[in-house]
C-alpha cells in the first residue's frame, strides 16, 4: 500500500522490557563486581556492605541473632561470588560464617601482589629461624618440625618474620608458601579460629598454643566483634588452596579438585 508524504504514519509499537530485564537479572544473580575491588575501603565498610547485601542487620548479626545469621548463610550460599569483591578478611570471614567455604572463591591481582611482597620479605628472613635460639616460645617438637619445613624450601609467612599488611594478617594469617618451578607459590591452609569450639577446630586444637603466644597479634582476626559469633559455634572451617603467580594473579584450586584421590589399580 502506497503512502503519500503528508499521510499520517502509525506510531511504532512500543515494547516494555522491564520484565525481561528483571528475569535476566534474576538469572544472572546479584552484581558481584571484580575480586578485591573494594578492598581499599577497609574491613569495616566492606563488612557493612556485605551484611547489607544479604539483608541482615549489622547489630543483629554481631549479637548473634539467628535470623540475621540465617540471612547471611542463605544469601552467600546462593551467591558466593559476591563475597569476592571485598577485602580478604571480610571475604573469608563471610565464607566461614555462612559455611560456603572456598566455593567460587576468587582473589584479586592486587591482593596477590601483597602476598608476593610478604613472601619476598619472609624468604629473606627465613634463614634466621634456623638458628638454635630461634622459636624459643614453642615446644622442641614444634620447633623441629617448623625448621624442617624451611630446610625443605618452604617459606613461613607471618611467624617469626616481618608481617605488616593488615589485609593478610587478618585473613590468611600465618601461612606457608611452597615455591614452584615456574616461579609461583602454592599456599594450602585452613581458615579457622583457635577460640572456636573444639568441633570447629578450636579449643584444644594443636595450634592453640601458637595463637595464645606473645605473637597472637598476628593471628586471624577479621573483627573483634566477630569473636563471640565464632566462640558460640557459628560458622564452618574450610581449606583454601591458592597458587600465586609471579605477576600477582591468583589461581584458586576448586574444592572438587583438591579432594580428589587417585586409587591404584
Amino acid at each position: 500500500m502506497l503512502h503519500y508524504i503528508d499521510q499520517d504514519q502509525p506510531e511504532p509499537q512500543q515494547f516494555n522490557t522491564s520484565k525481561l530485564e528483571q528475569d535476566l537479572g534474576e538469572v544472572a544473580g546479584p552484581w558481584s563486581g571484580k575480586p578485591g575491588q573494594f578492598a581499599d575501603k577497609g574491613s569495616i565498610q566492606n563488612g557493612l556492605d556485605a551484611l547489607n547485601k544479604a539483608g541482615a542487620s549489622t547489630l543483629g548479626f554481631l549479637k548473634g541473632d539467628r535470623n540475621d545469621i540465617e540471612l547471611v548463610r542463605r544469601f552467600y550460599s546462593a551467591n558466593p561470588q559476591v563475597a569476592n569483591q571485598y577485602d580478604l578478611p571480610v571475604n573469608l570471614f563471610i565464607r566461614y560464617v555462612s559455611g560456603v567455604g572456598d566455593k567460587g572463591l576468587e582473589v584479586g591481582q592486587a591482593q596477590g601482589k601483597k602476598m608476593l611482597a610478604a613472601i619476598s620479605v619472609a624468604k629473606q628472613e627465613a634463614p634466621s629461624l634456623l638458628k638454635p635460639d630461634a622459636l624459643q616460645l614453642f615446644t622442641p617438637e614444634y620447633r623441629k618440625s617448623f625448621q624442617a619445613k624451611i630446610r625443605q624450601g618452604m617459606i613461613p609467612v607471618g611467624l617469626g618474620t616481618s608481617f605488616k599488611d593488615n589485609e593478610l594478617v587478618h585473613s590468611l594469617g600465618r601461612f606457608w608458601a611452597k615455591p614452584q618451578k615456574d616461579g609461583s607459590y602454592q599456599i594450602v591452609e585452613d581458615f579457622d579460629f583457635a577460640y572456636a569450639p573444639a568441633s570447629k577446630k578450636g579449643g584444644n586444637d594443636v595450634r592453640a598454643s601458637v595463637y595464645n603466644s606473645p605473637l597472637s597479634k598476628l593471628t586471624i582476626n577479621p573483627a573483634d566483634l566477630g569473636k563471640t559469633l565464632v566462640a558460640s559455634g557459628v560458622g564452618q572451617p574450610f581449606q583454601y588452596r591458592l597458587t600465586v603467580r609471579p605477576d600477582g594473579t591468583v589461581q584458586v584450586a576448586p574444592k572438587a579438585l583438591t579432594s580428589l584421590s587417585i586409587k591404584k589399580r
